[in-house]
């Protein structure tokens, strides 16, 4: 993803109100076939690259998919004030106890060496 967008400090602050997730498009059958059900590229297969922010059921799309951040949100200010609104929609639950801060999973070492 675009690193103007990501390392925006008001991007970083209204991304601590989410899960954010990175899956494998190309490395894993099942994250490939969840990709395509809201994004297909041109090739009529999920691009290796999507951008999406989904409820936190993961069913429904609060954002458009694109390949990027850029073509979602033009640039990183929309991003922060679209994030925003979302997560007021969708307050935590959570105590600060519940949360826990952990690497995320893949299915074999090597595999998240390639991937990273």
């Amino acid at each position: 993803m675009d690193k103007s967008f990501l390392s925006d400090p008001d991007v970083i602050a209204a991304s601590r109100k989410f899960v954010c997730i990175r899956l494998l498009s190309y490395e894993n059958k099942e994250e490939a076939a969840f990709l395509k059900t809201f994004n297909v590229g041109r090739s009529g297969d999920a691009e290796n690259t999507v951008f999406c922010i989904l409820s936190p059921d993961a069913k429904q799309r609060l954002s458009r998919a694109s390949r990027g951040t850029g073509q979602v949100y033009g640039n990183p200010k929309n991003m922060a004030e679209g994030m925003t609104k979302i997560a007021l929609q969708y307050p935590s639950v959570a105590s600060e106890a519940e949360k826990i801060f952990a690497v995320p999973y893949v299915a074999d070492l090597r595999l998240a060496l390639n991937v990273a």
